[in-house]
């Protein structure tokens, strides 16, 4: 028992037909790649640049870089052992560190009392209390 056996038409192979490109079509073919490629590239980087662009130049002050530039904020750098309950402690100066710590967190837009070392915060300065009344 034999099956038989179908082969695929070999159309132009017969024939010798060959697709045979001048050096202009070579050229032609590397160019189109070329530009092509370029294209693809274009699409993809574009849109960061352009993020990148306008996030700096409209980026939004922080409350913290707000009050910094009014002189009642001063930054600080995270180091390996810093707590926002030490930091508000510090500058609670005896008295209760819990609204310093609501503050710190609401000037860096923290969603909790994580600090990561090297992260930049803006620390809330007293207010400075009033002199005596004569």
């Amino acid at each position: 028992m034999s099956s038989p056996i179908i082969a695929a038409p070999n159309w132009g192979a017969s024939r010798g037909h060959t697709v045979r490109l001048t050096r202009r079509g070579r050229l032609l073919l590397a160019g189109v790649s070329v530009v092509a490629a370029l294209v693809v590239v274009a699409l993809l980087v574009a849109p960061a640049v352009a993020q990148s662009l306008t996030s700096e130049s409209t980026a939004p002050i922080s409350a913290g870089e707000a009050l910094a530039a009014e002189g009642r904020a001063v930054g600080y750098t995270v180091v390996s052992g810093d707590t926002l309950w030490d930091l508000a402690a510090a500058l609670a100066q005896g008295s209760d560190p819990r609204p310093i710590v609501d503050r710190i967190q609401q000037l860096n837009g923290l969603p909790d009392s994580q600090l990561a070392i090297g992260a930049r915060l803006w620390l809330p300065l007293p207010e400075p209390s009033p002199g005596p009344k004569g």
